[in-house]
């Protein structure tokens, strides 16, 4: 029975396959070796990508992320957003999460230990609504971020001594 189901799943990957649509790389990068692309999360038309090494203002490893939207096929950039605060190696965007007209934003090395930004879209415009900051810090938090339903869930790789933790947060 497993020889047949595993037969089965091969075929069906092996037929369908994945073929290449677009590349897409930022327009406006400030600084070399940004990491692009170390966090991405699409919701919809949305698409968020994580620079969290790029420099911003003079702020080495500030970081960033881009936000592109769908229309008609084509991906365009449509807004940038960067760290609200200037500490240098915050690495802002290395964990991202979009659900409609949320994003979520990792800066794992914010706080002693890491934060979540949550930005909230209206018409065409990205403002930050809300900062989740653990209490106790948490080493690494915002490491990963995932939105199911009305729930934001971020990791924290670090956390207790390297064993790392999972938060669950409520909108």
């Amino acid at each position: 029975m497993k020889k047949l189901l595993l037969g089965f799943l091969f075929a069906s990957f092996a037929l369908t396959g994945f073929g290449q649509m677009v590349k897409l790389t930022p327009s406006n990068a400030s600084g070399d070796r940004i990491k692009f692309g170390s966090a991405v999360s699409i919701s919809g038309d949305y698409l968020a990508v994580g620079a969290p090494d790029e420099d911003i203002a003079g702020d080495d490893n500030l970081g960033s992320v881009y936000v592109y939207r769908r229309n008609n096929g084509t991906w365009s950039q449509s807004a940038k957003l960067t760290s609200p605060t200037n500490d240098t190696y915050k690495q802002f965007g290395n964990g991202v999460a979009t659900d409609g007209d949320y994003i979520a934003v990792g800066s794992f090395n914010d706080l002693q230990g890491g934060q979540v930004y949550i930005y909230t879209r209206s018409g065409n415009n990205w403002s930050k609504t809300a900062d989740i900051v653990p209490s106790p810090a948490a080493v690494s938090f915002g490491s990963a971020i995932a939105f199911m339903g009305d729930m934001v869930l971020i990791g924290a790789r670090g956390d207790r001594n390297g064993e790392g933790s999972v938060y669950v947060y409520r909108r």
